[in-house]
């Protein structure tokens, strides 16, 4: 069984491929620019097909990202400008401690409100696709991932293991 802090990885992990469309693509075969939209991992044709997706799904998986999106976009926002002015305060001299914990609680409750956010997004997708296509999509994910290692390194063999 997975410790808390590795399936929170993997949980973010997935969340990610899925928000940022990371597992549209299938191996050996690039997306073309403009044939799926950014994000939108169940309209690209090979996806639709494994995954035996229909349009009312495709539909329904497309309102939960648009709902979605816009939130996403103001939350990272928030988590930038945060950074920027602890990156700013840490600057001042002479530093306020008291003022800087403040705004580093600030950045993580940002990041905090993003993990959140993307979590609803993939129990949403979750309860859309079920248990089994669900499986299949986590499947193909992990081994993109061993894919995307082999491509940047040449190797997985005594490679550090990765938690997701």
């Amino acid at each position: 069984m997975l410790k808390p802090s590795k399936t929170i990885l993997l949980v973010m992990a997935l969340i990610f491929a899925l928000s940022t469309g990371a597992v549209q693509a299938a191996p050996g075969e690039p997306l073309k620019k403009g044939n799926v939209p950014p994000g939108k991992w169940w309209r690209h044709p090979r996806t639709v097909k494994n995954l035996n997706l229909s349009q009312t799904e495709m539909d329904r998986l497309d309102a939960a990202f648009d709902t979605r999106a816009r939130k996403f976009i103001e939350l990272k926002h928030a988590i930038e400008l945060a950074q920027f002015d602890l990156d700013q305060m840490m600057l001042q001299d002479p530093m306020d401690e008291s003022a800087l914990m403040a705004q580093f609680n600030k950045l993580e409750t940002a990041r905090a409100n993003l993990s959140k956010e993307r979590f609803q997004y993939y129990v949403q997708v979750r309860k859309l696709l079920g248990p089994e296509r669900f499986q299949k999509i986590k499947t193909f994910r992990k081994r993109m991932h061993k894919q995307d290692f082999r491509l940047r390194f040449g190797s997985t063999q005594g490679a550090r293991k990765w938690p997701f």
